[in-house]
């Protein structure tokens, strides 16, 4: 198990003094972040917490009450209710609102807190998955009867076409057809890779290597060198020094699908893009920046569901699983993704790796290479 993010909500100092103490008795690789009421859990912009212990006497609400709050804002996370008094109707109501245990203050000791964060992160890992696997068959159906339906009328249509020109003698027109149905059952084939690619974005038997930032970033501008120059875009890179360890080419597919859409959504314009990377204190924040159509306030968050496109949107190839997948592989990195509006137009996405995806190490030469400011055609 990687290094765990614990919130500590608690208005009491002296009980999250106690509870630092005991996890820190429990051998638990960890880092302990703290709020005194849920306005400051909320406001906690560190990587999303695998585990909340929450107080159930909370300034001005319950712990009942700020456990929906908390279970909304991170929904993958795990929440331990806490009270000073033990109470079976507490516990219930905390069981049924979604908390994973119930744990009174007076029954605390460093071996129960760390039986509790390893049974209680497993359980709520395991019940996310077992919910977004539903969620994705749910949409891998939708699209099944939806999304194919057209391209499949058009391929039939396609191929009833070809034999009757064939039957006639006509080649010329036979021709049109079959590169038609060749576009057709392309459209089909990427539309089955991107479902593949999102279904597929959280499993966690993916290898884990360790490479300057600097190249992952490389790799996935490789990829998409042919668009880059067709676009004729215009791309700016500043990065730090910086060696990262997860899944690499998960890594660099969230940056390829980011660079992609600024590519596609520059509309009329020539596509300028700023890629940077910066450490600090809660790990890796890199960004994409882009000169497109922008996003509207309404989508910021929209945009990261499934099948999820943007009114402007029209006329762009494109599937609306490219963010969603993003979002999936941040996430299972155990980071956050997100969109804000650039001035005057455009968009900029940030994905904050967790400092525990860091190493040290020889990266500057990487580093310094591609930290250099220029365009890339």
């Amino acid at each position: 198990m990687s290094q765990l993010s614990i919130l500590l909500v608690d208005d009491d100092l002296g009980d999250r003094k106690q509870v630092r103490r005991l996890l820190s008795r429990a051998a638990l690789d960890h880092q302990v972040h703290e709020a005194e009421d849920v306005n400051q859990a909320k406001a906690f912009k560190g990587a999303a917490p695998d585990l909340i212990f929450l107080d159930h006497m909370l300034p001005g609400q319950t712990g009942l009450d700020a456990l929906e709050v908390l279970s909304d804002q991170w929904p993958k996370a795990a929440v331990v209710l806490m009270t000073g008094q033990g109470s079976e109707d507490i516990a219930k109501s905390a069981i049924l609102k979604g908390a994973i245990d119930y744990l009174p203050k007076s029954e605390l000791s460093a071996a129960l807190l760390r039986r509790i964060v390893q049974s209680s992160v497993d359980i709520a890992r395991n019940h996310w998955r077992a919910e977004e696997h539903k969620r994705n068959l749910e949409s891998f159906c939708e699209v099944l009867v939806h999304d194919f339906r057209a391209p499949v009328r058009s391929a039939s249509f396609l191929a009833d076409q070809i034999l009757e020109d064939l039957d006639d003698g006509n080649l010329a027109d036979t021709r049109v057809s079959a590169e038609l149905l060749k576009r057709t059952t392309g459209q089909m084939s990427a539309l089955v890779n991107s479902l593949t690619s999102h279904l597929h974005a959280d499993r966690h038997s993916a290898p884990r290597d360790t490479s300057p930032i600097a190249n992952v970033i490389d790799t996935a501008l490789l990829s998409l060198q042919r668009e880059i120059e067709t676009r004729g875009a215009d791309i700016t890179i500043d990065l730090v020094d910086q060696l990262v360890t997860c899944d690499l080419a998960a890594l660099s597919q969230v940056l390829q699908n980011l660079v992609a859409n600024a590519l596609k959504y520059a509309g009329d314009r020539k596509p300028e893009i700023r890629i940077r990377a910066a450490t600090g204190d809660e790990g890796l924040l890199i960004s994409v920046s882009d000169n497109g159509i922008g996003i509207p306030a309404e989508f910021a968050n929209r945009i990261f569901d499934p099948f999820t496109r943007l009114p402007g949107a029209l006329g762009v190839s494109g599937t609306g699983l490219g963010l969603a997948t993003c979002r999936n592989v941040v996430e299972r990195f155990g980071g956050r993704i997100w969109s804000e509006p650039n001035n005057p137009m455009g968009t900029t996405f940030l994905v904050l790796l967790p400092s525990q995806l860091l190493s040290t190490g020889p990266a500057r030469d990487a580093g310094r290479q591609a930290s250099k400011s220029g365009a890339a055609h």
